[in-house]
């Protein structure tokens, strides 16, 4: 016989408590991941604004300077986009990359056929 059957009242209530930190605990902790998910966004969005800025001064710079005509600079970009595999406008890195399909060949299908058993005969003892 446990304690809790003679006192269900209370044994209700201290697992009610129980239930209540772990409950605190769990949306303290679901709290703490939103902070860091929510700072990460931001510190990637820095960093995207830092690279578009970079990557279209050095455009406009080439561009301007006639080091490259904006028609070879938009074929250059087609061909490193086209360099992972997928035309999307981007450069996908190689974890996202989808797997080349590799085609199996095919053997012939043989039936199949029991292997004879060999028997040899026994060696003669001197």
């Amino acid at each position: 016989m446990d304690l809790s059957d003679l006192f269900p009242r209370q044994a209700t209530t201290r697992d009610l408590k129980v239930l209540e930190k772990r409950l605190v605990e769990k949306s303290r902790s679901a709290r703490n991941r939103r902070v860091d998910i929510n700072k990460r966004i931001n510190d990637l969005e820095e960093d995207l604004c830092r690279m578009t800025l970079l990557c279209r001064t050095l455009s406009d710079v080439i561009i301007g300077k006639g080091i490259v005509s904006l028609d070879e600079f938009v074929e250059i970009m087609n061909q490193i986009d086209l360099e992972d595999g997928v035309a999307d406008g981007q450069v996908t890195p190689k974890r996202k990359r989808p797997k080349p399909t590799k085609t199996k060949k095919k053997r012939p299908k043989v039936p199949y056929r029991a292997k004879k058993k060999i028997v040899r005969p026994r060696k003669k003892s001197r």
